[in-house]
């Protein structure tokens, strides 16, 4: 089940990416379990590419302190 979820999560992100909603796909690809994609679709995407495209989308459309507070989510979570 979370692989499915993982999967629809990444292709939603990237349709956002593509339509150049840079905003909603770093949003959903924060939600992204990276564990649960694993390399299951490698041929779309990769872990660390959701990792880095999610930052990437993130530092062009937040606000500082946007970035400063899910920064501080991250950080309490691990």
């Amino acid at each position: 089940m979370y692989i499915i979820t993982a999967k629809v999560t990444c292709a939603h992100a990237l349709r956002h990416i593509r339509l150049g909603d840079y905003k909603t796909a770093a949003l959903e690809l924060v939600d992204v379990d990276y564990f649960a994609l694993g390399d299951t679709f490698d041929q779309v995407i990769l872990p660390h590419d959701v990792a880095m495209y999610g930052d990437l989308c993130a530092l062009a459309t937040f606000d500082r302190s946007e970035i400063q507070l899910s920064m501080c989510l991250a950080a309490k979570i691990l």
